[in-house]
This record gives structure tokens, C-alpha cells and sequence, in this order.
């Protein structure tokens, strides 16, 4: 292929890919040495058809596809642990972890859209003190050599940051200040932010591939409460989670400065605290958080045109037994309930939501509690910026990424 060819090829991707969001520009470094400097990020574009991933008890995993309502099983053979942090690039680059409830070797699995392949992270990889009942705090994949997990253990003043970068693991940083277990966000490798239970400062940090470091006390955010859920849209942040008082809240701000209250919940239900799953959810247009009505019934949050946040009362209909999880897809959105009101078939419930379709309920196939999601949309173009030097592109400094694939 010559370069002509190649440049070509390049401007019609980079066509396709301006016709959604380009997801940022490329930074002057790459983590100090940390990340491979030939690779940028890649960002997600909706397809017309999404698929779903639940993940939960007894090592089960089940995919969804929206466009039949079929249900396959994916379940990992041999694991009977409860699975959490599920999170993906594609549907053929999946990531899920164990949640260990004695001292062993931490195990994450890799999907490659046909078989699961078992990692073992422990000693001398990690320290022992991760090794302690250890899980997954939240897992991000930008690709089959840029995956990141945020591993927690009933250590309650520490976590560890690990990167598989498709060869072996690679410790990155062990942080103080609390525990990330309420889930990740990443923008690209570096920059991530991570949220969970605080130790003297709020639990919310931020990756910049160098460092890691802890939004500190006085930025408006709970010291005492633990956090659930963070976002980023444009520059602003958005953050979930539990009030000092013990009310459910949805903050918003950029790092640095002070964060804005924008709800607080006025009764005292509280949505149960999960783990290793991001509440926080977004799309193109809308967003949503994830918690509880005053009676303690599965609620979903979204903000109106009018900047105020309210609940979608066509979800109100299932009591909430355990954590609500929720995942975002191309013209949809899938939660999973946990509900006792639908028992008799399987104490979990998922609910699908699609454009201009409303609410559907129904039970997956099998008896589970699922404590995981995510919506399989299009992948992304991983991409070198030697090569993009070496393809002609009317925008230089911008990565873009494509969908579909």
C-alpha cells in the first residue's frame, strides 16, 4: 500500500470519525516513560446495535444484543466467584475480576469475543498487603495492551493501580487516602479518575500517567461519605455518591477548584454502596445517575432540559434488593436491577430502556445476582502518531477514533 493510499484511507476515517465527537487532543507526553509513546487512546461512537454484558455471582457472565433480545452465556468455566469491574474496548476486548473473600493471588479475566483467558496477579507483582482479600476497584480497557485495574483489599488506607500492557502486569503506583472500590472513568491512559470509600480527603483521584493524586479536603466533596460514580463531560466533572449526612448527591466541578452541589436527595434512603461499578452514566445527550427513590425502589436519575435532576418515574416500579448497576449503548440503556419483587424466576431483573420505546422488565435466563455491566458499542481506532505523521491529515495534534469494528 502506498502512502498516497494510506492517506487517503486516513482522511476517510477521519471523516467518518468527525461526524461523531473527537475525543481530545493528543498530550505534549506520555506518563514520563510510563506508557508506550507509539500508542494514543481510543474513544467509543455508537453502533445501531448494541450488545450488553452482565457479570455476577458463581463466575457468571451473559451478552444481550438489542437487536434480537437474545440472551448468550459467556460464563467463565471453573470460576465460582462473584465477578466485578466488567469494562471493555469492544466486544472482543473484555475485562472482568473476582471479588475474593480470603488471601490469595488477585484473578482478572481477558475475553477476546470466543474463549476467557485467566490472569493471576499476585507476589511479586503485588504487594501482600493487596493480596488480602483482594478485587478489582474498577477496570478500564482502551485495548489488548492498555487495560488498567484499580485493585482494593480490606487494607482500608490503601489501593494499587496495575496495567496489563499485553505481555504482563506492571504495577504502577500504590496510593494512599482510601480505597478506590466505587468505580473508574477514564478519559485516556493519562488521564483516569477513580472514586470510593475517603481517608482524611475525599475519595476521589486522578491518574495523570505520571502520578496519582487525591482531590483534597475543601473542595466540597464528602470526606466521610464514599463516593459511587464519576464522569467527565467537556471539562467539567460530574461525581456521585453519599453525602457526610448520609443523602445521596450528585456534585459537578473540574480538578482544582471547588465542587457545586447540584442535588442532594431529601430523604434518607440511600442507594446500597457496589463495587467496581461506575453509577455515573453518559451518552451524546443525555445523563444519568444511578440510586433510590424515598422508598428505597431502583431509581434512575437523569437531568432534564432545565439543568434540574429527576427521577424517571417509569423505573419506579422494582424495590431494590442490592446494588443497581446500569451501562449505557447506542440509542439505549440496560440496568440491572437485582430486585426481590421478581424472585420467583431469579432474584435479578434487567431492565432495558431504547429511544422512544420506554421501559421493559425481565429476568435473564439462570438464577444470579449480577453486580456488573457494560454496553458493548463500536470500539475505537488505535493509532501511533509516528503513523498519523506519516498520513496525511488536515488537523494535526488531534487523535480521532471509529467506531463499529
Amino acid at each position: 500500500m502506498t502512502r498516497n493510499t494510506l492517506g487517503a484511507l486516513f482522511a476517510s476515517l477521519l471523516v467518518v470519525s468527525l461526524s461523531g465527537r473527537v475525543e481530545a487532543q493528543l498530550p505534549p507526553n506520555l506518563g514520563d516513560g510510563l506508557l508506550d509513546p507509539t500508542i494514543i487512546s481510543i474513544g467509543n461512537f455508537p453502533v445501531s446495535r448494541a450488545s450488553f454484558f452482565v457479570a455476577g455471582s458463581g463466575g457468571s457472565v451473559l451478552r444481550y444484543q438489542t437487536s434480537t433480545k437474545d440472551w448468550k452465556d459467556v460464563s467463565i468455566s471453573g470460576e465460582s466467584r462473584r465477578l466485578l469491574g466488567l469494562r471493555g474496548s469492544s466486544a472482543k476486548n473484555i475485562w472482568v475480576g473476582a471479588r475474593h473473600t480470603t488471601a490469595e493471588d488477585l484473578h482478572v479475566y481477558g475475553y477476546d469475543g470466543a474463549m476467557w483467558t485467566q490472569h493471576v496477579i499476585g507476589s511479586p507483582t503485588l504487594p501482600p498487603t493487596a493480596l488480602f482479600d483482594p478485587r478489582p476497584g474498577g477496570i478500564w480497557s482502551f485495548g489488548r495492551t492498555h487495560t488498567y485495574v484499580a485493585v482494593v483489599s480490606d487494607v482500608a488506607t490503601r489501593w494499587w493501580l496495575m496495567r496489563w500492557d499485553g505481555a504482563e502486569w506492571h504495577l504502577l503506583t500504590i496510593v494512599q487516602g482510601g480505597r478506590a472500590s466505587g468505580g473508574m472513568y477514564a478519559v485516556n491512559p493519562i488521564e483516569m479518575y477513580f472514586v470510593g470509600e475517603p481517608d482524611g480527603a475525599p475519595g476521589l483521584w486522578r491518574w495523570t500517567g505520571g502520578h496519582m493524586e487525591q482531590v483534597p479536603a475543601g473542595s466540597n466533596l464528602p470526606t466521610l461519605g464514599a463516593l459511587n460514580g464519576v464522569m467527565k463531560t467537556d471539562d467539567t466533572l460530574i461525581v456521585s455518591g453519599i453525602t457526610d449526612s448520609g443523602r445521596q448527591a450528585i456534585w459537578r466541578g473540574t480538578w482544582g477548584s471547588s465542587f457545586t452541589k447540584e442535588f442532594e436527595a431529601t430523604h434518607t434512603q440511600k442507594p446500597v454502596m457496589g463495587e467496581a461499578n461506575n453509577w455515573c452514566l453518559t451518552d451524546n445527550r443525555r445523563r444519568w445517575v444511578v440510586g433510590v427513590d424515598s422508598a428505597n425502589r431502583a431509581a434512575l436519575y437523569k437531568k432534564n432540559a432545565a439543568g434540574n435532576w429527576i427521577s424517571d418515574t417509569g423505573l419506579a416500579a422494582e424495590g431494590a434488593c442490592s446494588p443497581v448497576m446500569a451501562a449505557p449503548g447506542a440509542g439505549s440503556l440496560f440496568l440491572a436491577l437485582n430486585s426481590c419483587s421478581k424472585s420467583s424466576a431469579g432474584n435479578d431483573v434487567h431492565a432495558i430502556l431504547v429511544d422512544g420505546g420506554g421501559w421493559t422488565l425481565e429476568n435473564p435466563p439462570g438464577k444470579h445476582v449480577w453486580s456488573s455491566v457494560w454496553g458493548a458499542e463500536g470500539s475505537g481506532l488505535i493509532a501511533s502518531p509516528a503513523v498519523i505523521a506519516q498520513l496525511y491529515t488536515p488537523f494535526p495534534g488531534i487523535f480521532v477514533a471509529v467506531g463499529g469494528f
